[in-house]
C-alpha cells in the first residue's frame, strides 16, 4: 500500500487497485470503474456500535472500518472487498458479505481493546 497526503487529503493506494481518499468528514473509494461515498450512518445504533467497539466517534469507525475492509481484502490477494463492493451497490448482505462484516467488526474490538490495555498503539 502506498499513502500519499495532499492539500486537504490523504489517498491510500492498495496493490489490489483500491484506493480510499480520506477527507475531514467522509471517505472516497474507488474500486475498478465504481466510486462511492462513505458517511457514517446517521442514527443511534451506529454511534452505539462506534462506542461500543472503543471509537470516539462514529466518524472515525466509519473511516477505520472501510479502509480495514480494504485492506484486509488486499493482503488476502482478493480484486476487491466484497462486502465494500454490495455496499457501493445497494445489495443486501448475504453469507460472505456477512461474514466479513462480522469478522472486520471482531477485529476492530480486539484491536482497540489492546490499544486500551496499552499492548497496542495506533
Amino acid at each position: 500500500m502506498k499513502i500519499r497526503t495532499f492539500a486537504g487529503f490523504t489517498r491510500f493506494i492498495y496493490n489490489n487497485g483500491t484506493v480510499i481518499d480520506e477527507f475531514p468528514s467522509r471517505l472516497e473509494i474507488t474500486m475498478g470503474d465504481r466510486t462511492f461515498t462513505a458517511i457514517p450512518e446517521d442514527n443511534p445504533e451506529y454511534e452505539l456500535r462506534a462506542k461500543e467497539l472503543g471509537f470516539a466517534t462514529s466518524l472515525e469507525m466509519c473511516k477505520a472500518h472501510d479502509k480495514m475492509h480494504a485492506g484486509f481484502a488486499d493482503q488476502l490477494g482478493l480484486p476487491y472487498s466484497p462486502a465494500l463492493l454490495a455496499a457501493s451497490k445497494g445489495e443486501p448482505i448475504n453469507e460472505l458479505t456477512g461474514a466479513e462484516e462480522a469478522f472486520i467488526l471482531a477485529f476492530h474490538k480486539f484491536v482497540n481493546l489492546l490499544i486500551k490495555e496499552g499492548l497496542f498503539r495506533k
